[in-house]
């Protein structure tokens, strides 16, 4: 799979999903792009303190996308709002989140 997408790219075995998170939000949901290069940005409910946004954002991409929590990683970003997301999926299933996630229909801000 060929891939134009800085927040979205092949990595070792899966693939990273690299996001710009909004904890403390009045609901959950992606609300378009991010900075440069470009991260998905994602909304979150919850407040970050003590890892309760980093929790919700795995939950929340895995009912969004369909895989399993335990195939989401977080690699990078802990205590920042500029996360890495390490995916444990195969193309087939990359391709079919990006389908998913219909980019174009995501303002682009900064």
């Amino acid at each position: 799979m060929s891939n134009k997408f800085s927040w979205f790219e092949k990595y070792q075995e899966g693939f990273l999903l690299r996001i710009h998170v909004q904890p403390g939000a009045s609901k959950s949901e992606i609300s378009g792009f991010y900075g440069e290069p470009e991260r998905l940005k994602v909304r979150i409910k919850a407040p970050p303190m003590e890892g309760k946004a980093n929790k919700q954002v795995v939950q929340f991409i895995s009912t969004l996308i369909g895989v399993r929590k335990d195939l989401i990683h977080l690699m990078r970003g802990e205590t920042s709002r500029q996360k890495d997301l390490y995916l444990e999926i195969d193309e087939d299933e990359a391709a079919n989140i990006i389908k998913l996630l219909d980019i174009n229909s995501f303002s682009r801000q900064n």
